[in-house]
């Protein structure tokens, strides 16, 4: 209903840089932002990461800027594996 004006508050930002030592070890940093009348909710994030042998285990961690942000405080965890491609289907 506000126009093009409107649409440009929907927009939600994110930005982040990571570091990778040797391709194996991961330092990442993050930041979030979303317009105060569209639900206002900014934070950054911090994580650590990890890969071995096709195994990767990643670890992040979300700080609120806004008050009583519904992921305060949230830490996520993520273990993966690489299948090799060996070509075709």
């Amino acid at each position: 209903p506000g126009g093009m004006a409107e649409v440009w508050t929907e927009w939600t930002s994110h930005s982040g840089l990571e570091y990778a030592y040797l391709s194996q070890w991961f330092l990442r940093l993050g930041y979030a932002y979303e317009d105060p009348l569209k639900g206002d909710r900014r934070y950054l994030t911090g994580g650590l990461g990890a890969k071995f042998r096709g195994f990767g285990l990643h670890f992040s961690y979300l700080y609120p800027v806004t008050p009583n942000h519904v992921l305060q405080n949230t830490m996520r965890f993520t273990l993966e594996y690489k299948v090799p491609y060996r070509g075709g289907f």
